[in-house]
């Protein structure tokens, strides 16, 4: 039985999470996180699994693109047809080329796990997403539920979303700027391939750019994580903090707007972002208790620390 791990809560107390005891769960972690009964549950089994076993060895070893780890794509609808994230020197923009508008939330960052997991791991742009949308769904972590405000119908609007957008990233240099651009998918294949009355394997191709860019110097990561996070926040800084530690000698210091253009360009006022930013580390602890980071008043502090997937998909 794994003994009890202790890791800080979101205002610098130390929570203990007991995870051989499930059922302890609510009085172990309440300062953590103010997410759901069922939310917090999620995150205690996801990281009971994950103490127990390696990505790798769980066949949970996921791959994330650099580009939406750098800067990330929007947490909530941006409602215009651009939007643009800056993460020092680097810049990532997307411009919407349909009446869908632009992706954003949960929903678009498990299509775009699952698509990078995919291309690296078949070393193919051509991807199978199986023979009904269920299946699929059930892959990325989802329940598939009817209706206008269902699962299934937040899926389709966020694959509509991501396969019609045009995507653009740069590096700002000394002496130039490199630049990169793709969609997806073709624009004759937007829509999620899983129309009434499909039989067989549902396929997805993806652009060469688009293929050459979410397969270079991929992001490792546990699927289990993205999973069990419900915030797009969160997510972003597991993310981020999972590619940061691959490199990490010594400790970094990073201020609270550089963050807020980086993360949470859309919350408007900076002390907004900042509870946010504390609620979405303390959920990211709850399964990367491992994680070296300080929130202070003038910014985050994160420290070298076990990477949470190793380069070759084991727990450190």
């Amino acid at each position: 039985t794994p003994p009890c791990q202790a890791i800080k809560g979101r205002f610098g107390r130390m929570v203990n999470i007991k995870l051989s005891n499930v059922g302890d769960y609510e009085s172990d972690i309440p300062a953590v996180t103010r997410t759901t009964r069922r939310s917090r549950l999620r995150l205690v089994r996801a990281a009971q699994s994950i103490d127990r076993e390696g990505a790798l060895e769980a066949g949970e070893l996921g791959f994330y693109a650099r580009i939406f780890v750098r800067a990330t794509l929007p947490h909530r609808d941006p409602r215009k047809g651009s939007f643009e994230r800056q993460n020092g020197s680097y810049r990532l923009s997307l411009t919407a080329t349909s009446s869908a508008g632009l992706p954003f939330g949960r929903f678009s960052r498990l299509l775009l796990a699952w698509i990078c997991t995919e291309a690296v791991r078949t070393k193919s742009p051509d991807l199978v997403l199986g023979r009904n949308l269920s299946s699929f769904m059930e892959s990325l972590g989802l329940v598939p539920t009817g209706g206008p405000r269902g699962t299934i119908a937040c899926l389709r609007d966020q694959a509509r979303r991501l396969f019609g957008t045009s995507i653009a990233s740069s590096f700002e240099y000394p002496h130039g700027t490199r630049e990169e651009g793709f969609r997806i998918v073709e624009p004759s294949r937007e829509a999620l391939p899983f129309a009434p009355g499909e039989s067989g394997d549902r396929r997805l191709t993806l652009t060469p750019e688009c293929f050459a860019s979410i397969t270079t110097r991929p992001v490792p990561i546990d699927l289990r994580v993205l999973r069990a996070l419900r915030s797009p926040l969160a997510i972003d800084v597991y993310l981020w903090t999972t590619w940061r530690l691959f490199r990490l000698r010594q400790p970094v210091q990073i201020p609270w707007r550089p963050l807020a253009r980086q993360f949470g360009s859309d919350y408007g006022r900076l002390r907004a972002f900042r509870a946010h930013f504390r609620e979405a580390i303390g959920a990211v602890l709850v399964v990367y208790p491992a994680l070296r980071v300080s929130l202070t008043s003038s910014g985050l502090q994160l420290r070298p620390s076990s990477t949470h997937v190793s380069r070759l998909g084991r727990r450190p």
